[in-house]
């Protein structure tokens, strides 16, 4: 059944008339539960599993007046919050109280009922600012020769999910909740509070009673002594700081992506800024500053001088006038260099793109590569132009129109490819390459081709731009032999479909077999055959085991070849998804059992639809489970958790362990085919490796995506997202599902 959504409120009064009149007032509004004794309603709170949002509670009662009911519940779950009902007349009591923190208001009987709900009111609303709490209070008192005693403030429930009281009555609970790698880090800190050492914040992470992890800083506010125990005592905080932590961790992760990329670029990734003050700062260099500068870029990001005065001063001072003018125009910046860094010495060109900032700052993204080699190069072009006759190659000069003027004995080669002569129009593709080297006055590199002859050519200014010598290499016979890689390649992927052909043919031809071992070895066990001994039947039983056995492997085959081969059919219907993952689950509950794993379900309230092949999801679903029900020890915990993003067009599905987890090695390849756990290796059932290829497969084929997330020790979390259906598509037999399904444990 749905739960009630309604703020729980606990009435205790003396008065039995009273409780009865405030509970018919107030029902509709609220879930309201009577008490007529304070011990009994202290049993009721201190027992139950959630806290009442609202206590109202009478001032006078025989056993236990309002107040010391209220300061005892105070101490045991402070986010509930407590109105106090006085007949008397003496409000002193009651205001001192609400200056203690312990009551939010309180009422003179009698009381009006609207005025009784707008109290009511305000403190539900308090309650729920009380539960949307990213912090709270701690008070710690070290008596001699016994635990530590902790008073929690609110906010100590939805953080950690236990009420103040349960670490009231169990001292030791908050060392159980701490994750064990950060015990040491919390132990260390208490010992520097209990010693009056100075202490700094900390942070250390906590496994909730949910089993969540979060994240938690702990701070002092004060030392003192405790005057009731004569013992060592201290006051802070708590504040839970998961959210920044993950930030920090996706920002971390980011700028390792980042610059993981930016170390194969060939050349040096940089970023600098033009202050206001006229002055250079390098803000970020690649990691390639060390081979190309010998220098590490932490230490030119503080000092941009360790990279700019190992320019040439001529050069350097051009580059100084190329970026003044490229912040006043907002045009890219191009530059050439040499650069004489330990007697080594490069030329290095540079592209950059300016952006102007808010404060006026101009901020360049670039490129530095070094152009040592294409520089020597052109060196050896211009050199090899003043004696083109003796070189090997065809060497022409192409007049800027596309005339060509000149032509070496080697370069009668190419004119005999083109059909042309000197004195003619060079062709089309040659000529557009001279006109942009003649406009640019840049060396261009380049292939032309000609009647399945290849050149690569390199295209130079000269005569004032008037003209352009054109450098070529025959490089037929490399650029055959790529071909030909090519051809290789596209055998290799025609072979490769063979294969998943193969694979499909053979599981085929293996099922007929396969189907007649099993008939026959099962009339067997059943006494068709007649009376067979115990030894036989053993081996009959070992066989039939072997039977199911490779049965699962013929299939997982044959499913994978369909998928490869993307002849995979799904069987589309809108699912009711709560319903699909309970059928998954008590299936699983059978193997769960015999290894006495608690299979835990988390699912939404609200119905979430999809458009899936039933019979696959349960497959997926049923491979992730009996996984981790493989992986974890005896008497393990997995947790199945439907989470529905509501103004999102998706929902995830997440299958959580606390076994012993994976490296991130071994979690980048989990999904790769015919890939074992390492913790299976050996004798044994294991499988074929290919469950977890034809999950993301599967999930592949409905649109969504599939992932783990783990770490050694720590378990592993499968998720997988799938797009939901808008509920208009569902029929009212299904709508009404949900609504008959049981409340889940």
């Amino acid at each position: 059944m749905p739960k009630n959504t309604q703020p729980a409120i606990l009435i205790v009064d003396d008065d039995v008339s009273t409780l009865d009149s405030l509970r018919r007032q107030l029902s509709t509004e609220y879930e309201c539960r009577t008490e007529n004794s304070p011990t009994a309603a202290l049993k009721r709170i201190t027992s139950g599993n959630e806290p009442f949002a609202v206590t109202l509670c009478d001032m006078y009662m025989p056993e236990m007046d309002g107040l010391a009911l209220i300061r005892k519940l105070h101490l045991f779950c402070p986010e509930t919050v407590c109105v106090l009902l006085t007949g008397g007349h003496d409000a002193n009591l009651p205001i001192v109280a609400i200056n203690e923190g312990q009551v939010f208001h309180y009422l003179q009987k009698p009381c009006a009922c609207d005025e009784i709900r707008r109290i009511l009111q305000l403190a539900a609303g308090e309650y729920q600012r009380r539960m949307a709490q990213k912090s709270f209070t701690w008070r710690i008192s070290f008596p001699q020769n016994s635990p530590p005693r902790i008073v929690l403030g609110a906010g100590s429930y939805s953080i950690t999910g236990y009420r103040a009281g349960d670490f009231q009555a169990d001292a030791g609970l908050w060392k159980s909740i701490i994750v064990p790698d950060d015990l040491p880090i919390a132990q260390d800190f208490l010992t520097g509070v209990r010693e009056h050492r100075l202490v700094s914040t900390t942070e250390f992470r906590i496994r909730r009673k949910d089993m969540r992890s979060r994240w938690l800083r702990m701070g002092v506010f004060s030392r003192q002594n405790d005057p009731d125990a004569h013992c060592p005592a201290a006051e802070g905080f708590l504040e839970d700081i998961t959210e920044q932590k993950e930030m920090e961790s996706a920002l971390q992760e980011a700028n390792r992506r980042y610059e993981k990329m930016v170390a194969n670029v060939p050349g040096l990734v940089f970023q600098f800024l033009l202050q206001l003050d006229g002055t250079l700062r390098f803000t970020f260099v690649s990691s390639s500053c060390r081979k190309l500068f010998e220098t590490e870029p932490d230490q030119v990001c503080q000092d941009s001088d360790l990279l700019l005065k190992s320019f040439v001063p001529d050069d350097l001072a051009r580059l100084y006038r190329l970026i003044a003018e490229s912040a006043a125009t907002l045009q890219p910046l191009t530059w050439q260099g040499g650069v004489l860094k330990n007697e080594k010495w490069m030329w290095m060109q540079t592209m950059a793109h300016p952006e102007r900032l808010q404060d006026g700052q101009v901020l360049w993204d670039g490129l530095m590569i070094d152009i040592t080699a294409l520089k020597e190069a052109e060196r050896k072009a211009q050199f090899l132009a003043l004696f083109p006759s003796e070189d090997p190659n065809p060497v022409l000069r192409i007049r800027a129109d596309g005339l060509i003027l000149y032509a070496n004995p080697a370069g009668k080669t190419l004119l005999d490819i083109w059909q042309r002569d000197i004195g003619q129009q060079a062709p089309e593709d040659v000529l557009e390459n001279v006109r942009h080297v003649v406009q640019s006055g840049l060396v261009q590199s380049t292939e032309i081709s000609c009647k399945e002859t290849y050149f690569s050519a390199v295209f130079a200014p000269v005569s004032r731009n008037e003209a352009v010598n054109l450098y070529a290499r025959d490089i037929t016979s490399a650029k055959n032999a790529e071909l030909q890689l090519i051809q290789a390649h596209q055998k290799a992927v025609e072979h490769d479909k063979l294969k998943s052909e193969f694979v499909s043919t053979v599981t085929h031809e293996l099922r007929t077999p396969l189907c007649i071992f099993k008939n026959i070895i099962s009339n067997a066990l059943a006494g068709v055959t007649g009376p067979i001994a115990p030894k036989l039947r053993e081996n009959l039983e070992m066989a039939q085991q072997s039977v199911e056995r490779l049965k699962r492997i013929i299939a997982d085959f044959s499913e994978i070849s369909e998928l490869d081969a993307q002849a995979a059919k799904i069987s589309r219907k809108i699912t009711f998804m709560q319903g699909l993952i309970k059928e998954s689950v008590s299936s699983m509950r059978p193997l769960a059992g015999a290894k006495k794993i608690s299979l835990t379900l988390n699912l939404p309230q609200k119905p979430v639809y999809a458009d899936v092949d039933q019979d696959k999801i349960n497959k997926v679903l049923e491979n992730i489970i009996g996984n981790a029900i493989k992986f974890i020890p005896l008497r393990g915990s997995i947790y199945v958790t439907l989470t529905d993003y509501l103004h999102g067009e998706f929902f995830d599905i997440c299958v959580r362990d606390n076994g012993p987890g994976m490296t991130h090695k071994e979690a980048n390849k989990v999904f790769d085919r015919f890939v074992q756990a390492r913790i299976l290796k050996g004798p044994g059932d294991h499988g074929t490796g290919l469950g977890l290829t034809i999950a993301r497969e599967i999930i592949n084929l409905h649109g969504g995506h599939i992932w783990l997330e783990t770490e050694p020790k720590c378990g592993c979390a499968f998720f997988f997202r799938l797009p939901k259906t808008e509920a208009k598509a569902v029929s009212k037999q299904e709508k009404a599902k949900p609504a008959a399904a049981a409340k889940v444990k």
